[in-house]
């Protein structure tokens, strides 16, 4: 099975599927879980295998020992990419080539074999033993919401970082949008070379073809960013008691409207800042420029709001997107919070226990006596030290 991946039969042994289960069985299944991670050779982690409790996971130890490396890896197989890392060769341990991971999952579609090997010139995926020839193809198969402190960069970073927010959303749950995205960036790196090199005459191919991708791009954001919108003030409602008042515009360089007009609105903003964009060298407006402004009773939140009102935005943001991937699949996906708790007032914590009582739970800790007692839910208790995760207790 794993000929392809180059995985010797000492990493994973050969997996045992459970009985097939029937469709009326099937229908009950509401919770995306993740039954066993192994990996071998990412980051501190020569190899381990963890099985991972329905409910609640908690993996301490003490800073720089791995915890953070393991929900890295399960992002790897919702995201088809490190939410921590510019470049996914980072998770390849220190002197080796590559790195190989396997997940096996359930929920509404049975359970999944998932594969991935990395190596410093890309990704290898499969799905059920068979190999996937994009990482569209493998997106949708497994879902997780990853929740860090560095995520305050929604609120307080530039666009790029909310533009990642979104897309990294977004493709979970639509995975033609990761092959738009992928389609619009191919071209607009090619447009860029051709305003680099002065030569306009073969732009119009480039804007007719990037207008097309851009448009599907602008229209799956629109819809994701107003659904958004609706469920994390919803539950800002909640956590500041409707003092906050949030709010979340979708900021692009396009009117609403039909597909085909949007994607005339683009090729007609490239055409009109073509010579602005020869001397610059690069597209200076599109898809690749969105943003989303995010703001507290109509003031910028960046600008204007506190250190506990950002925190406050981030977890509305991230639990609204545990909603939408229901809405959207069925299921609850696996929440992944990594040293969060630390950073969040008693408030805060009380609200994102009702989350996690409601999905699987894997979650960082530098003590398990940091977990709320009010998360009563059945869990499973890992220390990792020096590339070596042990259970302590369940």
């Amino acid at each position: 099975m794993f000929a392809k991946l180059g995985v010797e039969e000492n990493f994973i042994q050969e997996i045992v599927y459970v009985t097939k289960i029937n469709l009326s069985a099937l229908s009950l299944i509401k919770i995306m879980k993740v039954n066993r991670l192994d990996v071998q050779n990412v980051r501190s982690y020569s190899f381990t295998q963890v099985e991972f409790g329905d409910n609640l996971n908690i993996l301490y130890g003490r800073n720089a020992q791995g915890k953070t490396s393991i929900l890295e890896a399960l992002a790897l197989f919702s995201y088809g990419r490190s939410p921590r890392a510019h470049f996914d060769r980072e998770v390849i341990s220190w002197g080796q080539e590559e790195s190989r991971l396997r997940a096996l999952c359930s929920g509404l579609q049975g359970t999944i074999d998932l594969a991935m090997k990395v190596t410093s010139k890309g990704k290898l995926v499969m799905v059920n033993r068979v190999t996937k020839k994009s990482l569209s193809e493998f997106l949708g198969h497994f879902y997780a919401v990853y929740f860090s402190p560095d995520d305050l960069q929604i609120v307080k970073g530039g666009p790029e970082d909310r533009r990642k927010f979104i897309n990294l959303g977004l493709s979970q749950i639509q995975p033609s949008f990761l092959q738009d995205l992928q389609l619009y960036n191919h071209l607009l790196n090619q447009r860029n070379r051709l305003l680099k090199m002065r030569q306009p005459l073969a732009l119009d191919v480039f804007d007719e073809q990037m207008s097309q991708a851009g448009a599907r791009l602008i229209m799956a954001r629109r819809q994701f960013i107003a659904r958004l919108c609706e469920l994390s003030a919803q539950h800002d409602d909640i956590i500041s008691e409707k003092q906050d008042q949030l709010k979340i515009d979708y900021v692009t360089c396009t009117e609403d409207g039909k597909l085909e007009e949007i994607e005339q609105s683009l090729q007609d903003s490239w055409h009109q800042t073509r010579e602005k964009d020869l001397q610059k060298g690069f597209t200076t407006i599109g898809p690749h420029r969105d943003d989303m402004n995010i703001l507290l009773a109509n003031q910028r939140a960046d600008r204007f709001g506190s250190q506990g009102q950002q925190r406050s935005i981030v977890l509305s943001l991230k639990v609204a997107l545990v909603d939408l991937i229901r809405e959207k699949t069925g299921e609850y996906p696996v929440l992944l919070l990594d040293d969060v708790l630390s950073e969040l007032d008693p408030i805060r914590q009380e609200h994102l226990v009702q989350i996690v009582s409601r999905t699987q739970t894997i979650l960082t800790t530098t003590h398990p006596d940091q977990v709320p007692s009010t998360l009563s839910v059945p869990r499973k208790v890992f220390e990792t030290a020096h590339g070596i995760l042990s259970v302590k207790g369940a």
